[in-house]
């Protein structure tokens, strides 16, 4: 398999998919952020976002 779709964490295939990171503040109010980004298909944790060239 490529190196670009295997997992270098487990050896899993890499998918692209969306990503997103939830943060809280302390008044209480939250912001979600999302992006592209390859992960893991086997679920081991990894994932790098895809940075959109220009």
């Amino acid at each position: 398999m490529n190196e670009e779709h295997t997992c270098p964490n487990c050896g899993g295939t890499l998918i692209d998919d969306i990503w997103e990171t939830i943060n809280t503040s302390a008044d209480g109010s939250y912001t979600i952020h999302s992006y592209l980004a390859k992960k893991c298909l086997l679920k081991c944790g990894y994932f790098t976002p895809l940075i959109k060239e220009e």
